[in-house]
């Protein structure tokens, strides 16, 4: 006789055998004969591998820290040349600033930086 049960999205398998006992969902009726000498064997094979022994996680960690180390010093490497972007972009922004709404110090505080953006370019 066989009943399942579920419960939300559990379902079990219930095998109930002629005398009303449960039984195993496994199949405990099959066995299989293997010599000692075999099993012993079998068992020492087991521990044994042919896969090819992996580097240590020291020397993977230091490989690895090698080549964070390589990656940072190209990404500091880049840095000046974007310092120097940003401070165009800034200067390319005070130059073509709108004025209209500025006050006259303010106004005068731009010419000067103005005049000093354009004496470094040459303009």
């Amino acid at each position: 006789m066989e009943i399942k049960y579920s419960s939300c999205y559990v379902f079990k398998e219930i095998k109930i055998n002629e005398t009303g006992a449960y039984t195993s969902s496994s199949n405990a009726d099959t066995s299989i004969d293997i010599d000692d000498n075999e099993a012993k064997a079998k068992v020492k094979r087991k521990g044994k591998s042919n896969a090819v022994e992996k580097p240590s996680v020291d020397e993977e960690m230091e490989a690895r820290w090698a080549e964070l180390r390589e990656w940072r010093n190209e990404k500091l490497a880049k840095v000046p040349s974007l310092k120097k972007t940003f401070e165009m972009v800034v200067e390319h922004q005070i130059l073509t600033m709108d004025t209209s709404h500025m006050n006259e110090e303010q106004l005068e505080n731009h010419r000067l930086m103005c005049n000093i953006i354009k004496s470094k370019y040459n303009i």
